[in-house]
């Protein structure tokens, strides 16, 4: 049985205060890390298109899918960074929610797109800083 959204539902977003052209951060894209191994879910075509699309135009964030047999959470965070295209980013977030009844995969899956990050490359870090609260807070030293 499909997934079938309230009438009402739309993934919301946040219009940048200050616009931002494309080239002002190198922006990590949906689709440059390929396929990741800890994701189970399939999206359908359509939906994966709608996705190419989003890619394209300039924003920041991330949408990911939970589904179970029951159950399915859609968790979003976007951030427009380019005023101009606030028609076709709308859209296209009502696309996925029309979509959404053709899933029909479980797990979850999803997609970031995030400035100056490479979600598969992080810096060694070899102790973490010291900022924790003593075992006794009360305790002098």
């Amino acid at each position: 049985m499909p997934f079938e959204p309230a009438a009402d539902t739309r993934i919301p977003y946040r219009l940048a205060a200050i616009p931002s052209p494309p080239d002002a951060s190198r922006q990590h894209s949906y689709f440059e890390d390929g396929r990741d191994p800890d994701e189970q879910l399939v999206l359908p075509t359509a939906i994966m298109a709608v996705i190419a699309r989003l890619n394209e135009i300039h924003h920041t964030g991330c949408i990911i899918f939970e589904v179970t047999p029951r159950y399915m959470k859609l968790h979003s965070y976007y951030r427009l960074l380019d005023a101009a295209a606030e028609a076709e980013f709308a859209a296209l977030l009502r696309q996925i929610v029309e979509l959404i009844p053709t899933i029909d995969d479980q797990g979850v899956g999803g997609f970031m797109k995030l400035p100056h990050k490479n979600t598969r490359l992080f810096s060694h870090q070899p102790v973490q800083p010291t900022l924790f609260y003593p075992a006794n807070p009360r305790a002098r030293d």
